[in-house]
């Protein structure tokens, strides 16, 4: 399937393609992301939560005041405000935990798919091995073969290489 290009005029199109994205998002981390969007449905709640928690306040606080007297019970709509706000505070972090979680686990799941794909290609020994007289590839990253392992960076530092042991661990993990 092509990726690339202009958005696709089709409203299905765009709609399949992005429940192909979920689908390779919840086969790499499953867990993670049931539990991210749990918390951006929460996040996506918690507006409303406020605006009634609100509403209830100060629906209470004019009756309270047009009695003369105070009571406890505008405690519970407070307190619901306070612990509203505590969430909205905490979900930040727990969001950005979670994403990077997800990402990472896709970034390997994407990477052992592509090491199982290459497995099956022709050896591009001879293409890897290329070195102009700076001794760098057309591309101007330094390079080397390492068997059984696929290059996932590069540059003029060199490349990094995940084995196949690593990407399947950070999956299970």
């Amino acid at each position: 399937m092509d990726m690339e290009g202009p958005m696709p005029s089709h409203p299905g199109s765009l709609i399949r393609r992005l429940l192909l994205a979920l689908r390779q998002v919840f086969q790499a981390a499953p867990r993670e992301a049931a539990l991210l969007l749990g918390l951006l449905a929460l996040g996506g709640l918690l507006p409303v939560a406020v605006l009634g928690l609100t509403r209830t306040l100060v629906d209470g606080l004019a009756r309270e005041l047009g009695r003369g007297s105070l009571t406890l019970d505008l405690f519970w709509p407070l307190a619901g405000l306070a612990l509203a706000f505590a969430l909205d505070f905490l979900l930040v972090p727990w969001v950005a935990f979670l994403q990077g979680a997800v990402n990472e686990k896709l970034t390997a799941r994407v990477h052992l798919l592509l090491m199982e794909k290459a497995a099956g290609l022709p050896d591009l020994t001879p293409f890897a091995q290329y070195t102009s007289k700076r001794g760098t590839t057309p591309l101007g990253w330094t390079c080397a073969h390492v068997d059984g392992q696929v290059p996932i960076g590069g540059g003029p530092h060199g490349t990094a290489y995940p084995t196949h042991q690593r990407l399947e661990a950070i999956l299970e993990g």
